[in-house]
């Protein structure tokens, strides 16, 4: 019996792993991959200096937030010799470039190569139209199709009353790349994930005024606590022997011995655990010392040279930098078959209507790898994502009913409401 075909959308981490996962189940694998080279995000890119279009949202001080430990795939670890605990995307790179040649995944992928549509077929085979580099476009079917294209591609930028008349400049951290240009400037951040505390403490360096806009706040934890890497204390014991109370405890005494109490500007209603923290060394002491001045409270407007909060607060800026994540956007699938926009439960653009966040009820051999928001690392995840999903195509695993599925997103969407919302 001839090996099913798989195509697989994506070169980066999630795509790679898959591709050596499908190899391993004896499928007939490919990654199609528009970029002159494998790494995804990791490989990093200027914007385009007429457009401003980048596909990578790489700055050039960005720093993994997750240790090297546990960063890499499970049957190819980092070498501390080469690697540091925490490391940039050039090392990254360089890690995935390693994979790729250790285990002969090159002749499988093909460069340089757009998928324009993937669409299925009555006997439930996908289509999938590809197009390389001036060439005409291609189509061929697969068995099933993984899409591992990630979701930091297209960035969500929020719209203000008054925007459009603002004459200081307007950017999303997608397409930031170092401090220069932003000299004697004054700036403000929308935003308080790990781009914004990334880039604010960067900022710092040479802005008159730095600004950090939340309406929620955050807890942030530096990458080491007492001497070991803070991941470190996220552990089994914690997580499934404590109970929840004693185990919120214990998290909360460590990080207040470590860092002191946090900023009350910053300090979030919820507790430790009960959203993903983020990794930071340097974000409290820059607030406590003012280098950093942080709101809580959203933006209301713009006028045509400030940021109207909707505290009162005025803040004459020169420039802002939206870091406001991004929307889950695969042009080349229908688009029912990942967003949630007919959920009476939960309407967002980044909620996928996904059985354990890989596999569409409706579309049970088109499985999404790495779309996962973790406090850790993502490459071990997207490794076991893929393993499973894999052993899908081939028959290993059986998934449950189209009901049972069903009710399990229902169940997911109805924790996010709870959790995010």
């Amino acid at each position: 019996m001839a090996a099913k075909k798989v195509a697989i959308i994506g070169g980066g981490p999630s795509g790679l792993t898959t591709l050596k996962q499908c190899l391993e189940e004896g499928l007939e694998a490919v990654i199609f991959e528009e970029r002159d080279g494998i790494g995804g995000q990791w490989r990093y890119e200027a914007p385009d200096p007429e457009t401003g279009f980048t596909r990578s949202s790489v700055y050039q001080g960005v720093i993994l937030n997750s240790m090297r430990d546990t960063t890499s795939f499970s049957d190819f670890p980092i070498d501390p010799a080469q690697y540091p605990q925490y490391f940039g995307h050039s090392k990254m790179l360089n890690y995935l470039e390693d994979y790729t040649n250790h285990f002969g995944l090159g002749k499988h992928i093909r460069l340089h190569t757009k998928v324009i549509s993937c669409t299925q077929l009555p006997d439930g085979r996908w289509t999938v139209v590809h197009q390389a580099n001036g060439e005409n476009q291609v189509t061929s079917e697969y068995d099933a199709v993984f899409a591992c294209s990630g979701h930091c591609s297209h960035p969500s930028t929020p719209n203000f009353e008054g925007m459009s008349s603002y004459q200081g400049e307007i950017l999303h951290s997608h397409v930031y790349r170092t401090p220069a240009g932003f000299e004697g400037k004054k700036v403000a951040l929308i935003g308080f994930g790990s781009s914004a505390m990334d880039l604010a403490c960067e900022l710092v360096t040479v802005a008159k005024e730095v600004h950090m806009i939340t309406r929620r706040g955050g807890w942030v934890i530096p990458r080491y606590i007492l001497g070991q890497p803070a991941e470190s204390y996220e552990n089994r014991i914690s997580e499934t022997v404590l109970p929840d109370t004693i185990s919120q405890w214990v998290q909360t005494k460590i990080l207040n011995f470590a860092i002191g109490k946090h900023p009350e500007v910053i300090r979030p209603e919820h507790r430790v655990l009960d959203a993903n923290p983020t990794l930071h060394s340097n974000l409290i002491e820059y607030i406590e010392v003012g280098k950093i001045k942080a709101h809580r409270t959203n933006v209301e407007r713009f006028t045509e040279t400030s940021l109207v909060l909707k505290n009162g607060t005025v803040l004459d800026v020169d420039a802002v930098i939206c870091c406001t994540g991004y929307y889950i956007d695969a042009p080349y699938l229908p688009e029912e078959s990942y967003h949630a926009k007919d959920s009476s439960v939960l309407k967002s653009p980044n909620t996928l209507d996904l059985y354990k966040m890989i596999i569409s009820p409706r579309f049970t051999n088109l499985f999404f790898i790495g779309y996962v928001e973790l406090f850790g690392p993502l490459l071990p995840v997207a490794e076991i994502q893929a393993r499973w999903a894999s052993a899908i195509v081939t028959g290993r695993v059986k998934l449950p009913s189209v009901d049972e599925m069903n009710q399990q997103v229902k169940q997911h969407r109805e924790h996010l409401l709870k959790t995010v919302c």
